[in-house]
């Protein structure tokens, strides 16, 4: 795997990671429609990121395992997320 690919990886990770943190936090918040914007919006920007990971695939068939491993990284974290939102949505 060549260093643009690793470092696409880590950016990809890190950004998902902030974005569930964003999401921990947006749960908690006491104004319940502001929250759910933020969580929609990280959900739509996760969309995003599962493309672009798709894309560079396509780019980059040498790392495809950790590209497809990243992939399902997001989709989780984002399944993750919806059940999240829909059991605060039911409180």
């Amino acid at each position: 795997m060549n260093s643009n690919t690793k470092q696409f990886i880590y950016d990809i990770q890190q950004r998902k990671n902030n974005y569930m943190e964003n999401v921990l936090k947006a749960i908690q918040h006491p104004k319940k429609e502001q929250s759910e914007q933020v969580i929609q919006n990280i959900v739509e920007k996760m969309d995003m990121m599962i493309s672009l990971v798709t894309t560079y695939m396509a780019i980059e068939s040498e790392s495809m395992k950790e590209l497809k491993e990243l992939q399902e990284e997001i989709i989780h974290a984002q399944a993750y997320i919806q059940k999240r939102k829909f059991e605060e949505t039911q409180r």
